[in-house]
């Protein structure tokens, strides 16, 4: 019986070995090259979603709602988190108009738009007959495409 190391002395022998590891050699190259390629790809996608979303961000308004006491006098405080403004705000509380809630001054002027990181507040009279619970609905467009929504329950 021959061993490994006869086999390989003949020269023809080894020349065949070494065609053949340099083969495997290729298609190894060939499978990297394309498993690379497939992850550049999808590294590629990645960052063009990422920038598809970083560019609607910028165009959206995120409105959120909040009550401060400030020195004894209850705020309702309308905030933008967001890059863009708010426009045609409509405020509801417990799905009727702000204006008709009991506790909106009547003296109060209805903001209808909010600019990016800024905020807004109306003055209430929010007395100890009041239900301390409200569900509050902002509603709102912004240059997203989007309709813009938010929901919450405040108490006082």
């Amino acid at each position: 019986m021959m061993s490994i190391a006869d086999w390989f002395s003949s020269s023809g022998n080894a020349a065949l070995a070494a065609f053949f590891i340099s083969l495997i050699s290729v298609f190894v190259a060939a499978a990297a090259l394309y498993t690379s390629c497939k992850t550049q790809k999808r590294q590629v996608e990645i960052e063009e979603i990422r920038e598809k979303d970083r560019q609607r961000e910028m165009r959206k308004a995120d409105l959120v709602a909040r009550l401060e006491d400030e020195n004894g006098r209850d705020l309702l405080v309308i905030e933008n988190k967001g890059a863009a403004e708010a426009r045609d705000v409509m405020i509801l509380i417990n799905g009727r108009p702000l204006y008709e809630y009991r506790g909106f001054l009547r003296g109060e002027q209805e903001i209808r738009s909010v600019g990016p990181f800024s905020s807004f507040h109306y003055l209430m009279a929010l007395t100890m007959g009041m239900d301390p619970f409200f569900e509050i609905t902002i509603s709102w467009v912004d240059d997203s495409g989007e309709a813009g929504r938010y929901n919450t329950t405040l108490t006082y």
